[in-house]
């Protein structure tokens, strides 16, 4: 067991990716975070350094340092099961790291979450064929069916290719 860590910080986050490609190595990455969001306020808030409103977070930056460490091969895609995270700001700053898919919702997440078999069912034929895109799209039907009819309106999650943040940028 490696103890307590804090998903606060930047450090936890680039030994996790380093444990979790070295015990399965791939040809491609995808990066799920999941827990709390906060928008530009970070997420991955760690309960144990505070609370969940007045503890440690990845901050936007901390998140784009960890993604682009020495030794972390480069991603694919980077999804957050977290409230608030698809925001231009973020998607932006993750587009200067890595090339591919940004999966995420603008508005609160249901508790539940993703459900994270039927997301990935774009994997189960022919994983070596598909993209991030293949996968985004997934991710964002899995989601849809999951939470339609929701009372609170908590269905939104969209799948943005990195490479247009450059020109949303330019626009903006």
């Amino acid at each position: 067991s490696p103890g307590e860590k804090n998903t606060g910080d930047p450090a936890t986050l680039v030994d996790f990716m380093k444990w979790g490609m070295a015990q399965r190595p791939a040809a491609n990455y995808a990066l799920q975070l999941w827990g709390h969001g906060g928008g530009l306020s970070g997420s991955q808030f760690d309960s144990e350094s505070g609370g969940i409103f007045f503890s440690d977070s990845l901050t936007i930056p901390e998140v784009t340092q960890a993604i682009s460490s020495p030794g972390v091969p480069p991603l694919k895609l980077v999804s957050y099961d977290n409230c608030l995270m698809q925001m231009a700001e973020i998607g932006f700053a993750l587009s200067q790291q890595f090339t591919g898919h940004y999966v995420a919702s603008e508005e609160l997440v249901p508790g539940a979450g993703q459900n994270y078999v039927t997301a990935y069912s774009a994997l189960a034929s022919n994983p070596g064929g598909k993209t991030s895109a293949d996968v985004g799209a997934s991710m964002v039907t899995s989601y849809q069916q999951q939470y339609v009819g929701n009372p609170l309106r908590w269905d939104t999650l969209s799948s943005v290719a990195t490479s247009g943040y450059g020109r949303l940028a330019t626009a903006l």
